[in-house]
Protein backbone atom coordinates (compact mmCIF):
# COMPACT_ATOMS: atom_id res chain seq x y z
CA UNK A 1 0.00 0.00 0.00
CA UNK A 2 2.71 2.39 1.10
CA UNK A 3 5.91 1.38 -1.37
CA UNK A 4 8.68 -0.39 0.34
CA UNK A 5 9.32 -0.52 3.81
CA UNK A 6 13.28 -0.39 3.05
CA UNK A 7 13.00 2.19 0.77
CA UNK A 8 11.83 5.37 2.26
CA UNK A 9 11.05 7.54 -1.11
CA UNK A 10 9.13 4.76 -2.98
CA UNK A 11 5.23 4.62 -3.16
CA UNK A 12 2.34 2.42 -3.38
CA UNK A 13 -0.97 2.04 -4.05
CA UNK A 14 -2.45 4.72 -1.17
CA UNK A 15 0.28 7.22 -2.91
CA UNK A 16 -0.76 6.87 -6.49
CA UNK A 17 1.54 3.91 -7.68
CA UNK A 18 -0.61 1.85 -10.15
CA UNK A 19 -0.62 -1.70 -11.46
CA UNK A 20 -0.43 -3.12 -7.96
CA UNK A 21 -4.36 -3.77 -7.57
CA UNK A 22 -3.17 -7.19 -7.53
CA UNK A 23 -1.32 -7.24 -4.60
CA UNK A 24 -3.67 -5.41 -2.62
CA UNK A 25 -6.54 -7.92 -3.80
CA UNK A 26 -4.33 -10.48 -2.55
CA UNK A 27 -4.12 -9.27 0.86
CA UNK A 28 -7.88 -8.21 1.48
CA UNK A 29 -8.71 -11.58 0.60
CA UNK A 30 -6.67 -13.18 2.92
CA UNK A 31 -4.03 -14.53 1.34
CA UNK A 32 -6.50 -17.68 -0.27
CA UNK A 33 -7.04 -18.74 -3.90
CA UNK A 34 -9.30 -16.47 -5.12
CA UNK A 35 -10.41 -17.02 -9.10
CA UNK A 36 -10.95 -13.57 -9.72
CA UNK A 37 -6.51 -12.83 -8.36
CA UNK A 38 -3.63 -12.58 -11.15
CA UNK A 39 -0.95 -14.43 -9.05
CA UNK A 40 1.51 -13.97 -11.70
CA UNK A 41 1.12 -10.10 -10.78
CA UNK A 42 1.55 -10.34 -7.08
CA UNK A 43 5.50 -10.55 -6.79
CA UNK A 44 5.34 -11.13 -3.09
CA UNK A 45 3.75 -14.52 -3.64
CA UNK A 46 2.96 -15.98 -7.07
CA UNK A 47 0.35 -18.17 -5.18
CA UNK A 48 -2.20 -18.33 -2.17
CA UNK A 49 -0.58 -19.39 0.83
CA UNK A 50 -3.81 -19.22 2.95
CA UNK A 51 -6.17 -22.11 3.74
CA UNK A 52 -8.43 -19.95 5.80
CA UNK A 53 -8.32 -15.94 6.01
CA UNK A 54 -7.45 -16.21 9.56
CA UNK A 55 -4.19 -17.13 9.24
CA UNK A 56 -3.36 -13.68 7.09
CA UNK A 57 -2.27 -10.51 9.16
CA UNK A 58 -2.94 -7.46 7.42
CA UNK A 59 -1.37 -4.26 8.27
CA UNK A 60 0.36 -0.96 6.89
CA UNK A 61 2.77 -0.47 9.69
CA UNK A 62 4.27 -1.49 12.15
CA UNK A 63 6.75 -1.50 15.03
CA UNK A 64 9.89 -2.26 12.38
CA UNK A 65 10.66 0.51 10.18
CA UNK A 66 9.02 3.88 9.52
CA UNK A 67 5.89 4.71 10.94
CA UNK A 68 3.51 5.55 8.32
CA UNK A 69 2.85 8.73 8.44
CA UNK A 70 6.83 8.93 8.26
CA UNK A 71 6.90 7.32 5.37
CA UNK A 72 4.68 9.18 3.65
CA UNK A 73 6.35 12.51 4.34
CA UNK A 74 9.15 10.99 3.03
CA UNK A 75 7.95 9.53 -0.42
CA UNK A 76 5.31 12.30 -0.72
CA UNK A 77 7.52 15.39 0.06
CA UNK A 78 5.31 17.68 -2.00
CA UNK A 79 2.13 16.38 -0.65
CA UNK A 80 0.12 18.71 1.33
CA UNK A 81 -0.67 17.60 5.26
CA UNK A 82 -4.55 17.25 4.19
CA UNK A 83 -3.32 14.38 1.04
CA UNK A 84 -1.24 12.39 3.76
CA UNK A 85 -4.44 12.30 5.95
CA UNK A 86 -6.48 11.06 3.03
CA UNK A 87 -4.00 8.02 2.18
CA UNK A 88 -3.92 7.48 5.64
CA UNK A 89 -7.46 7.06 5.92
CA UNK A 90 -7.53 4.93 2.61
CA UNK A 91 -4.88 2.55 4.28
CA UNK A 92 -6.74 2.11 7.69
CA UNK A 93 -9.67 1.85 5.64
CA UNK A 94 -8.59 -1.11 3.56
CA UNK A 95 -7.22 -2.92 6.63
CA UNK A 96 -10.30 -2.65 8.58
CA UNK A 97 -12.71 -3.83 5.81
CA UNK A 98 -10.30 -6.97 4.07
CA UNK A 99 -10.89 -10.26 4.89
CA UNK A 100 -8.12 -11.58 7.37
CA UNK A 101 -7.03 -10.09 11.09
CA UNK A 102 -6.37 -6.49 11.14
CA UNK A 103 -3.90 -5.45 12.61
CA UNK A 104 -3.15 -1.32 13.45
CA UNK A 105 0.31 0.04 14.52
CA UNK A 106 -0.36 1.79 17.96
CA UNK A 107 -0.62 6.01 16.87
CA UNK A 108 -1.74 5.20 13.44
CA UNK A 109 -4.83 7.16 14.18
CA UNK A 110 -2.93 9.89 15.31
CA UNK A 111 -0.38 10.03 12.35
CA UNK A 112 1.98 8.70 15.44
CA UNK A 113 5.45 9.90 14.21
CA UNK A 114 9.09 8.93 15.43
CA UNK A 115 10.85 11.82 13.64
CA UNK A 116 11.87 10.04 11.06
CA UNK A 117 13.68 6.93 12.61
CA UNK A 118 13.31 3.61 11.06
CA UNK A 119 15.44 1.13 13.39
CA UNK A 120 14.33 2.72 16.75
CA UNK A 121 14.84 -0.28 19.07
CA UNK A 122 17.82 1.10 20.56
CA UNK A 123 16.33 4.61 20.64
CA UNK A 124 15.32 6.75 23.67
CA UNK A 125 11.57 7.34 24.90
CA UNK A 126 11.43 10.96 23.41
CA UNK A 127 11.50 9.26 19.53
CA UNK A 128 9.53 5.86 20.64
CA UNK A 129 7.09 7.44 22.64
CA UNK A 130 3.25 8.08 21.76
CA UNK A 131 2.58 11.62 21.74
CA UNK A 132 -1.09 11.64 23.70
CA UNK A 133 -1.68 15.66 21.79
CA UNK A 134 -1.92 14.27 18.72
CA UNK A 135 -4.96 12.61 19.63
CA UNK A 136 -6.53 15.93 19.66
CA UNK A 137 -4.87 17.53 17.40
CA UNK A 138 -6.12 14.96 14.70
CA UNK A 139 -8.88 14.07 15.93
CA UNK A 140 -10.82 13.58 12.61
CA UNK A 141 -8.24 11.10 11.77
CA UNK A 142 -9.17 9.27 15.17
CA UNK A 143 -12.76 8.78 14.80
CA UNK A 144 -12.02 7.76 11.16
CA UNK A 145 -10.58 5.04 12.75
CA UNK A 146 -12.85 4.79 15.39
CA UNK A 147 -15.57 4.08 12.71
CA UNK A 148 -13.78 1.96 10.85
CA UNK A 149 -13.12 -0.50 13.97
CA UNK A 150 -17.34 0.16 15.00
CA UNK A 151 -18.13 -0.82 10.82
CA UNK A 152 -16.14 -3.91 10.97
CA UNK A 153 -17.12 -4.90 14.51
CA UNK A 154 -20.85 -4.75 13.31
CA UNK A 155 -20.84 -6.54 10.04
CA UNK A 156 -19.48 -9.56 9.95
CA UNK A 157 -19.59 -9.82 6.07
CA UNK A 158 -15.97 -7.72 6.71
CA UNK A 159 -14.48 -10.78 8.99
CA UNK A 160 -15.54 -14.23 7.08
CA UNK A 161 -13.25 -17.28 8.45
CA UNK A 162 -13.77 -20.07 5.55
CA UNK A 163 -12.19 -19.84 2.42
CA UNK A 164 -14.94 -21.15 0.67
CA UNK A 165 -17.14 -18.26 1.68
CA UNK A 166 -15.05 -16.07 0.68
CA UNK A 167 -14.86 -17.38 -2.92
CA UNK A 168 -18.87 -17.36 -2.86
CA UNK A 169 -19.24 -14.24 -1.34
CA UNK A 170 -16.33 -11.93 -2.23
CA UNK A 171 -16.19 -11.02 -5.77
CA UNK A 172 -14.28 -8.54 -7.75
CA UNK A 173 -15.97 -5.65 -10.34
CA UNK A 174 -14.47 -6.82 -13.90
CA UNK A 175 -14.29 -3.51 -15.33
CA UNK A 176 -10.44 -2.24 -14.89
CA UNK A 177 -9.01 0.90 -14.24
CA UNK A 178 -5.60 1.31 -13.05
CA UNK A 179 -5.74 2.42 -9.28
CA UNK A 180 -8.73 1.35 -8.50
CA UNK A 181 -10.34 -1.60 -6.69
CA UNK A 182 -13.52 -2.39 -6.44
CA UNK A 183 -15.66 -5.44 -4.97
CA UNK A 184 -18.85 -6.59 -4.08
CA UNK A 185 -19.43 -8.56 -0.61
CA UNK A 186 -23.41 -10.28 -2.19
CA UNK A 187 -25.94 -12.47 -0.43
CA UNK A 188 -25.79 -11.26 3.45
CA UNK A 189 -21.61 -12.70 3.73
CA UNK A 190 -21.05 -14.43 6.58
CA UNK A 191 -24.83 -13.77 8.11
CA UNK A 192 -24.26 -10.13 7.77
CA UNK A 193 -27.82 -7.66 7.89
CA UNK A 194 -26.43 -6.00 4.81
CA UNK A 195 -27.31 -8.12 1.43
CA UNK A 196 -25.21 -6.81 -0.40
CA UNK A 197 -22.11 -4.29 -0.09
CA UNK A 198 -20.24 -2.69 -2.80
CA UNK A 199 -16.57 -1.49 -1.79
CA UNK A 200 -14.09 1.00 -4.05
CA UNK A 201 -10.56 2.03 -3.00
CA UNK A 202 -9.35 5.00 -5.18
CA UNK A 203 -5.99 5.35 -4.86
CA UNK A 204 -5.37 7.82 -7.53
CA UNK A 205 -4.85 11.56 -6.69
CA UNK A 206 -7.88 12.78 -8.85
CA UNK A 207 -11.77 11.65 -9.35
CA UNK A 208 -12.99 8.54 -10.79
CA UNK A 209 -16.62 7.52 -12.34
CA UNK A 210 -17.96 3.75 -11.78
CA UNK A 211 -20.77 1.82 -12.88
CA UNK A 212 -22.93 -0.07 -10.38
CA UNK A 213 -26.07 -1.74 -10.29
CA UNK A 214 -29.21 1.20 -9.78
CA UNK A 215 -30.48 0.05 -6.37
CA UNK A 216 -31.32 1.93 -3.02
CA UNK A 217 -27.83 1.99 -1.53
CA UNK A 218 -27.22 3.33 1.74
CA UNK A 219 -23.99 5.52 1.68
CA UNK A 220 -21.16 4.46 4.23
CA UNK A 221 -18.10 5.86 3.49
CA UNK A 222 -17.27 7.95 1.00
CA UNK A 223 -14.79 11.08 0.39
CA UNK A 224 -12.51 10.23 3.68
CA UNK A 225 -15.28 9.96 6.00
CA UNK A 226 -17.42 7.19 7.06
CA UNK A 227 -20.21 6.47 9.27
CA UNK A 228 -21.56 2.59 10.00
CA UNK A 229 -25.09 4.17 10.53
CA UNK A 230 -25.07 5.54 6.84
CA UNK A 231 -25.24 9.17 5.79
CA UNK A 232 -27.81 9.55 3.17
CA UNK A 233 -28.65 7.74 -0.10
CA UNK A 234 -27.98 7.38 -3.56
CA UNK A 235 -29.92 5.39 -6.41
CA UNK A 236 -27.44 6.64 -9.22
CA UNK A 237 -26.18 3.65 -12.07
CA UNK A 238 -22.93 6.18 -12.06
CA UNK A 239 -20.69 6.87 -8.33
CA UNK A 240 -18.07 9.42 -8.44
CA UNK A 241 -14.89 7.76 -6.28
CA UNK A 242 -13.39 10.98 -5.21
CA UNK A 243 -9.19 11.31 -4.64
CA UNK A 244 -7.42 8.76 -2.45
CA UNK A 245 -10.43 7.49 -0.42
CA UNK A 246 -12.88 4.51 0.00
CA UNK A 247 -16.36 4.02 -0.74
CA UNK A 248 -18.65 1.71 0.41
CA UNK A 249 -22.45 1.55 -0.11
CA UNK A 250 -24.97 -1.03 1.42
CA UNK A 251 -28.14 -1.96 -0.05
CA UNK A 252 -31.04 -1.08 2.15
CA UNK A 253 -34.04 -2.69 1.57
CA UNK A 254 -35.25 -1.41 4.94
CA UNK A 255 -36.05 1.98 3.78
CA UNK A 256 -38.94 3.26 1.78
CA UNK A 257 -36.86 5.52 -0.09
CA UNK A 258 -37.49 5.23 -3.98
CA UNK A 259 -35.69 3.92 -6.66
CA UNK A 260 -35.44 6.05 -10.05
Amino acid sequence: MKGSPFNRNSIGFISGLTLREEKIKFALTGAIKHPQIFYDYVDSSRQPWAISPAQCVNYVSCHDNYTLFDKLQYSCPESSMEEIERMTRLAIGIILTSQGIPFLHAGVEMHRTKGGHHDSYRSPDDVNKIDWSRKSVYSGLFLFTKNCIELRRQHPAFRMREADMVREKLAFFPKYIPGVIAYELKEHANGDSWEDILVFYNGNNYSVEYEIPEKNWLIVAQNGEISPGGMGHVTTKVIRLHPISMMILAEDKRSNFPVG
